[in-house]
């Protein structure tokens, strides 16, 4: 039957995106033609910008409260480093899913591991992680 082969439907969902650059741009043209609303964070990227347009601007904590799926897609550097952590898992809408299609080292994956394994009172975050940080999320 199809309801047991269904996955999740796209259509009315919130889809936020860390990092704003060419692919989260891309991504947000993607997710508009699903009938996704689509909300993003990028502190780099001027406010007069074209590609503001395609989303509404927010910040990373409004992004994780408020989002159905979450898409990160920033480079690993020293301002980028770790900005999802236990406590942003915490604070993260129930159900929703955090994709990871940056580089390890921008989630703090212990943490989040850690965070995701203890979280008892409520369906947790799900988390899908690049291939070189997957060690982290083994339980």
């Amino acid at each position: 039957p199809r309801e047991e082969c269904a996955g999740r439907e796209l259509w009315g969902k919130t889809l936020d995106l860390v990092g704003f650059g060419s692919i989260g741009q891309l991504t947000a043209r993607f997710a508009g033609a699903t009938g996704m609303t689509t909300i993003a964070c990028n502190p780099f990227l001027p406010p007069e910008t074209d590609a503001w347009k395609l989303v509404r601007r927010a910040d990373i904590d409004e992004i994780l409260e408020q989002s159905d799926l979450i898409t990160m897609h920033v480079p690993l550097a020293g301002t980028t480093r770790r900005p999802i952590d236990a406590k942003r898992v915490a604070g993260m809408r129930k159900g929703a899913m955090l994709i990871n299609a940056s580089r390890g080292g921008i989630a703090d994956e212990q943490s989040v591991s850690h965070a995701l394994r203890s979280t008892s009172s409520r369906p947790s975050p799900s988390i899908a992680a690049t291939e070189e940080s997957l060690m982290a999320f083994r339980t």
